[in-house]
């Protein structure tokens, strides 16, 4: 009878849990990219000086959570790679960091997506994250602004590795137009 009575709560138990596991995992959660169309002259801010780090907004991360649970969410790895124009000469890297930060310009810190850091997201709300890329020029800024056609961004894969790219295809093409 002992036995039995214990089996009986052990299953419940693990019934209990596996339904909380199932309601989490299949809550009504929403990641958006939202990516801008084209990225002008007010979205760049370009270097001051010695400094050649060049920083432009491209875009918002808006994470909703309409389910029951608090959402653990793990920033996804971004990287942008310049495309320049026919013709024009290639600096010494075309990657560009792809970031997230509460700021368009990103005058906070940058949200570190490469230790898999998790934002909560309680229910009932939503969080919205700038998407912001830096690249460090090498040479003649003016020069470079003139000779880039635009940003391909990438999704990184989330297995450690951080150079395999999830897919040959971009996640987005934005063109620069100044």
């Amino acid at each position: 009878m002992k036995i039995r009575i214990a089996l009986i709560l052990l299953l419940l138990v693990f019934l209990v849990g596996f339904t909380t596991l199932v309601l989490y995992l299949n809550q009504d959660f929403k990641e958006e990219f939202n990516f801008k169309n084209v990225i002008t002259s007010q979205d760049i801010n370009y270097p001051e000086g010695y400094n050649k780090e060049i920083k432009a907004n491209i875009g918002e991360l808006i994470l909703i959570n309409n389910g029951i649970f608090t959402q653990a969410y793990s920033m996804k790895r971004l990287v942008g790679c310049l495309k320049l124009k026919e013709g024009a000469s290639s600096p010494n890297s075309l990657q560009a960091t792809v970031y997230f930060s509460s700021d368009a310009f990103s005058t906070s810190a940058p949200l570190n997506t490469y230790n898999n850091e998790n934002i909560e997201i309680p229910v009932g709300s939503n969080k919205t994250y700038f998407i912001n890329l830096r690249y460090y020029a090498s040479g003649d800024v003016n020069q470079l602004s003139e000779d880039v056609q635009g940003v391909n961004i990438y999704l990184l894969e989330d297995n450690g590795n951080c150079n395999a790219l999830k897919s040959e295809k971009p996640l987005k093409f934005i063109p620069v137009v100044l």
